[in-house]
């Protein structure tokens, strides 16, 4: 089993990853990737009602069983500039969810069901959050729109 030491951790600045949710599995994971260097905030103090000043994250956490998470998903990417970053869905949804939802949730880069395999989860979102930012300069290529926001394709070899 791999250790994750702080030297292990991307040489390319703050790798910042906003977390919508509280769950213990959602904890866990977060502090696999703070001792590999990441810094994890909640969505609510990430980004204020002006994402345009504010630091994007490389990545969103978000733990769909925690109530109003997904919401708070679905406004960040509301007022977030592209490109946005991509988000990864932790869990079951509870209840019922809209059309928006439903779009958004189909947006996300990974989707993990419980039971969690906590340890396996944070070496996947380390490679990705390794991998260089996307460029905020206009794309070619074509634009998936979820919940009133567009995103550009998560997946780079498309």
């Amino acid at each position: 089993m791999k250790s994750g030491h702080p030297e292990e951790a991307a040489p390319q600045g703050d790798l910042l990853v906003m977390v919508s949710g509280t769950s213990i599995e959602l904890k866990a994971l977060l502090l696999r990737l703070e001792t590999r260097g990441v810094r994890c905030v909640p969505i609510a103090e990430g980004a204020g009602t002006d994402s345009t000043s504010a630091q994007l994250p490389r990545l969103v956490l978000c733990d769909l069983a925690s109530d109003g998470a997904l919401g708070a998903v679905a406004q960040f990417y509301a007022r977030t500039p592209e490109p946005c970053p991509p988000w990864v869905a932790l869990g079951t949804p509870r209840g019922a969810l809209s059309d928006a939802e439903n779009a958004l949730l189909a947006g996300a880069l990974e989707r993990y069901r419980r039971p969690l395999d906590v340890q396996t989860i944070a070496e996947k979102l380390a490679a990705v959050l390794r991998q260089p930012r996307a460029s905020r300069a206009p794309q070619s290529q074509p634009q998936r729109e979820f919940g009133g926001a567009e995103l550009p394709p998560t997946d780079p070899r498309r």
